[in-house]
């Protein structure tokens, strides 16, 4: 849960920040504004919260099909995430060591045992605004072969730790 919370971060806060200005503004400003301006004000809080259920819609099957690997590599290797993080005391989000790879990059979740990631395609990268995008195609240990999406930077780091001895 703390993974997508803290992939989801971004979202949330602006939109409860978005939120409480609109509803401060409707609430304090009772007396002063007409209720014109006041129910378009109290339309604009109620749109934020039904943006951010959208945008909760559209992004949250990214985080859950990132979370749902830390699943696959569960069963493949029979532990658990959530106590092997505790028995390392990982408390971090961007997390490395020579057994594990933790990291949340914008809307992605990158956790990763050594090992499971066994084989890299070509890496496809493209302009996004002022980021750079990648897509690599991944062979896992457990025979299946994914890719991975995100940040140019992020994923050459995920490659070279994976191939690193």
């Amino acid at each position: 849960m703390a993974l997508y919370l803290r992939a989801m971060r971004i979202s949330l806060w602006l939109t409860i920040t978005f939120f409480v200005l609109i509803l401060l503004m409707a609430l304090m400003g009772d007396a002063n504004i007409e209720a014109g301006l006041q129910s378009v004000l109290l339309f604009a809080g109620g749109s934020t919260l039904i943006f951010f259920a959208i945008l909760l819609i559209i992004l949250s099957p990214l985080v859950l099909q990132d979370l749902s690997r830390i699943r696959n590599q569960e069963k493949h290797y029979g532990f658990s995430f959530n106590e092997e993080m505790k028995r390392l005391d990982v408390r971090q989000f961007a997390y490395t060591d020579e057994q594990w790879l933790v990291l949340v990059s914008r809307f992605r979740v990158y956790a990763y045992r050594k090992g499971f990631l066994t084989e890299f395609g070509f890496q496809r990268k493209s302009l996004l605004g002022k980021k750079m995008e990648a897509k690599i195609m991944a062979a896992c240990a457990d025979g299946k072969t994914r890719i991975l999406t995100g940040g140019g930077a992020t994923l050459s780091a995920i490659q070279d730790w994976a191939q690193s001895p």
